[in-house]
C-alpha cells in the first residue's frame, strides 16, 4: 500500500540515526515493525499470571490455534516467564 505522510525533519533524522537505515522508507518500515513487536510484547506481558499452557512445549513453539486455559490463580515468576 502506498501512503504519503509528512514527518518533521528532526524526527526523521533521529529515526534514520537510530535505525541506521539507508532510506527513509526503510527507517519507517523498521520503526513500524518495532512498534508492532512492542505492542505484541505488551499484550503478552498483560497476560502474566493469567495464562496456563496445557502443553510442555516452549511458549515460542505454540501456535495461535493451540489450546490455552485462562486461570486467575496461575502464577509465574519474571525469571520463569523470560526463560520461556
Amino acid at each position: 500500500m502506498k501512503t504519503t505522510i509528512t514527518i518533521e525533519t528532526p524526527l526523521l533524522e533521529d529515526l534514520l540515526s537510530y535505525t541506521q537505515a539507508k532510506t527513509n522508507k526503510e527507517a519507517i518500515f523498521q520503526a513500524i515493525q518495532e512498534y508492532i513487536r512492542y505492542k505484541q510484547r505488551e499484550e503478552l506481558l498483560s497476560l502474566r499470571g493469567k495464562l496456563e499452557i496445557e502443553d510442555n512445549r516452549p511458549l515460542g513453539l505454540l501456535k495461535k490455534t493451540d489450546k490455552c486455559v485462562i486461570k486467575e490463580d496461575f502464577k509465574i515468576t519474571d525469571e520463569e516467564f523470560f526463560q520461556l
